[in-house]
């Protein structure tokens, strides 16, 4: 069994909806809207150009759970990979 703190990293692959339920969330914060952005404005291209080379995007636990539960629902389409990666080294064994 490991442990693992929510402040650690995990690792998803966004799909095109998680991309844009992230920038409707900066929207929504910031004020704006997608066809006439001020330069702050972060876009869904915005966060897909932020994930590695092989479309992995990274957040602390917490982060990800705050940006994402209020849309993980049973019967919903997911808005990312059901995978998820950790590094080994933030895996403590119990």
């Amino acid at each position: 069994m490991f442990e693992f703190n929510i402040n650690n990293i995990v690792y998803v692959k966004l799909k095109k909806e998680g991309y844009e339920h992230l920038a409707k969330m900066h929207r929504k914060l910031f004020g704006g809207n997608i066809e006439d952005p001020f330069p702050e404005m972060r876009t869904a291209e915005y966060y897909k150009k932020r994930a590695d080379k092989e479309g992995w995007s990274q957040f602390q636990m917490h982060v990800f759970m705050s940006k994402f539960g209020e849309v993980m629902h049973v019967g919903t389409t997911n808005m990312f990979s059901a995978v998820m990666r950790f590094d080994n080294e933030d895996m403590e064994n119990v």
